[in-house]
């Protein structure tokens, strides 16, 4: 509980300490990620995630990031607390890549191994413009995420189909330019065959007429 209370400290140089050191809890099991949920660590995080350091930010959204990697139960809490739009809104505006790539874990993790509720609200959040910029990321480990989780959304899609026959959630992947960064992805040199593969099966059955 005295590390979370010191994550609002009035020094920088305190908070960053214990943020780290509760984050690096919050990787650790899910019984630790829960303790440290327990002790009121969301709210003082929604605190981290206004504040002007950068460096603060991140740390917050790397944690949240790990939370919300835990399970559906800790996803809830995390949209309970209105932290979805706060998520959402800070990946739409920030453009230090570092920064975005932290809140695009976040996001992708809730959206993971969330509920098609969650995932559903993320959608109507504005989450689908935002991913789709990263499908393309520098970073493999995470544009792999995101071709994931634009998959799980496509599916939603899918399931939500009204008698016109069109997946809604396949038109806004396309407006977003995310069809676009998907083939530019099926196309790269840095990507694996096996990521190319994936990519070009999700092309394929969403849209095969392209």
């Amino acid at each position: 509980p005295r590390l979370v209370e010191l994550l609002l400290h009035d020094s920088n140089t305190v908070r960053t300490a214990a943020l780290r050191t509760v984050g690096n809890i919050a990787t650790g099991t899910d019984d630790q990620t829960r303790y440290v949920m327990g002790c009121g660590l969301l709210p003082a995080l929604e605190k981290l995630m206004e504040s002007p350091l950068r460096k603060l930010r991140k740390e917050a959204y790397w944690t949240i990031s790990n939370i919300s990697a835990c399970g559906k139960h800790e996803i809830e809490e995390i949209r309970r607390l209105g932290l979805f739009p706060k998520l959402v809104e800070a990946f739409s505006k920030e453009t230090n890549d570092e920064e975005r790539k932290e809140i695009c874990w976040a996001v992708c993790n809730a959206i993971s191994g969330g509920t098609d509720d969650h995932i559903r609200e993320f959608i109507r959040l504005g989450a689908v413009g935002p991913l789709c910029t990263m499908v393309s990321f520098h970073s493999v480990k995470t544009a792999l995420s995101v071709v994931e989780v634009v998959e799980r959304i496509l599916k939603i899609g899918e399931a939500d189909k009204n008698d016109d026959g069109i997946n809604a959630m396949a038109l806004l992947v396309k407006e977003c330019r995310g069809e676009q960064k998907l083939r530019d992805v099926r196309w790269s040199a840095k990507f694996s065959d096996d990521v190319k593969n994936k990519v070009g099966n999700l092309l394929d059955t969403y849209f095969p007429d392209d």
